[in-house]
């Protein structure tokens, strides 16, 4: 993109020396030579403060802000009242003119990363693809997704979340799938969105972004699943499920020690065996998320069960690890809501029901708002109905996790003491779920037992 066409997409005239930029980054650390670098203030840092490095790193070009009192440099200054605003408008011009893969859309309160790999592998038997790095699914990482895909890419594929109101109406009108999925509504950002029904109208914004021709991939296990269809006219719908009647559906379903599934993969009249590259029945629904956006965009079956042969759990997302102790330590420290620690939880009973030992480690989870009293209470009941042996919270809110747990749970405000304390647990007979939100940094007690 030449600069004087970001200008013009941002809104203003350049009258400078014109010349093609490589790259757009909002990191001074990742500014390519010949890049923009837009200066982006968030909420630890401000991206204004880094300009100088940007440019000593070969940024040719800057977008600032106003009133950032940047001073003068070397290189051109593209001055705006917002730069993410400006930001999303040149991705939105990006991929208005130069994007010319199928777009795929995901999003859901729980697994939406997941999906997002499991679909890139699978994709990646027929073209060339584009997906969001980690969870590149805000303001800033959907437009840096779009920037980032080069008219080589045969398929995009694009994480969209959201933590407030009309956040994914915007990025889905940035984004302008062709094939869209909403993996699930649950217990998330309910500071923002209040309620469960709030949350299934904010994801419902991407499928109201779907044109005649396009495609809709939905949850028939959701209550909202109904509404849902609704919002996707007149797209076409594809359903998944297990325990309903779905255009894509799991049945046969075995389960390894580990807890990964083995199944039958049946999409309409056709179906075909396929292993689940992850534990747990949510995997599952995950998996059949991911091979119905498949189905959609033309993929064979074989090409769906050699794309989920390639797939390979991501960090902190429920990964199956073994302690020297011989313990089993399933780390799915990436984030935490109500939805997924009860999935979490289940898998821990259901699958890893052989060990004498199942120990829950739960951190706050944060964001729920009013609810989240009663939410870390009812989490507590129901690891105990589940049969979970003993309970390990840290964190304020967990205080009362602990409480409706009862005998067996412990509460820590200090994570050494924690750590401490589950090591001296832990034998050959233990599995070890550990999980909290993101803000918790739970993956600090996982390096702590791998160091032993």
């Amino acid at each position: 993109m030449w600069l004087t066409e970001v200008a013009q997409a941002i809104g203003l005239v350049y009258n400078g020396a014109d010349f093609e930029l490589s790259s757009v980054s909002t990191d001074s650390r990742s500014v390519k030579a010949g890049g923009l670098f837009v200066a982006i203030r968030g909420e630890q840092r401000d991206g204004h403060s880094f300009i100088e490095e940007a440019i000593a790193r070969g940024a040719s070009a800057v977008i600032a802000a106003q009133e950032a009192g940047v001073s003068e440099t070397t290189v051109p200054i593209l001055r705006v009242n917002n730069t993410t605003t400006a930001l999303g408008q040149l991705a939105a011009t990006h991929r208005a003119n130069n994007i010319t893969s199928t777009v795929f859309g995901v999003t859901g309160s729980c697994g939406k990363t997941t999906i997002k790999n499991l679909l890139a592998s699978i994709l990646r038997r027929k073209g060339n693809v584009r997906a969001s790095k980690r969870s590149f699914n805000n303001a800033i990482g959907v437009p840096l997704t779009l920037l980032e895909t080069q008219p080589d890419h045969t398929y995009l594929v694009a994480e969209i979340g959201t933590n407030f109101p009309g956040e994914i109406a915007a990025l889905s009108q940035m984004v302008r799938p062709h094939i869209a999925c909403i993996s699930n509504a649950a217990e998330t950002h309910l500071a923002g969105l209040h309620s469960v029904a709030g949350v299934a109208r904010e994801k419902s914004a991407l499928l109201s972004a779907l044109g005649s021709e396009d495609k809709a991939v939905i949850n028939a296990e959701d209550p909202y699943a109904h509404y849902w269809s609704i919002c996707a006219a007149p797209a076409e719908c594809l359903t998944f499920g297990i325990e309903v009647e779905a255009s894509v559906q799991a049945k046969q379903i075995v389960y390894s020690q580990e807890g990964k599934a083995q199944f039958v993969l049946c999409i309409g009249d056709a179906s075909i065996s396929v292993d689940s590259p992850l534990s747990g029945r949510h995997n599952v629904m995950n998996v059949l998320a991911a091979a119905a956006m498949a189905t959609a965009a033309g993929c064979s079956l074989i090409e769906i069960k050699l794309g989920l042969k390639a797939a390979f759990p991501e960090p902190g997302r429920f990964t199956v690890l073994r302690g020297l102790g011989g313990y089993i330590l399933i780390d799915d420290t990436y984030n935490a809501n109500p939805h997924s620690v009860r999935a979490a939880i289940t898998t821990l009973s259901t699958q890893f029901g052989d060990r004498k030992k199942t120990c829950l480690v739960l951190a706050d989870m944060l964001e729920l708002g009013e609810h989240s009293v009663s939410l870390h209470r009812e989490i507590g009941t129901f690891a105990k109905a589940q049969g979970i042996t003993s309970l390990f919270c840290y964190g304020e809110a967990t205080r009362h996790t602990a409480e409706a747990f009862g005998a067996g749970a412990l509460h820590f405000t200090h994570k050494p003491s924690l750590q401490e304390k589950l090591s001296a647990v832990l034998t050959s007979e233990s599995v070890v779920l550990i999980k909290g939100s993101r803000g918790m940094a739970m993956e600090t007690i996982v390096e702590h037992l791998a160091r032993q």
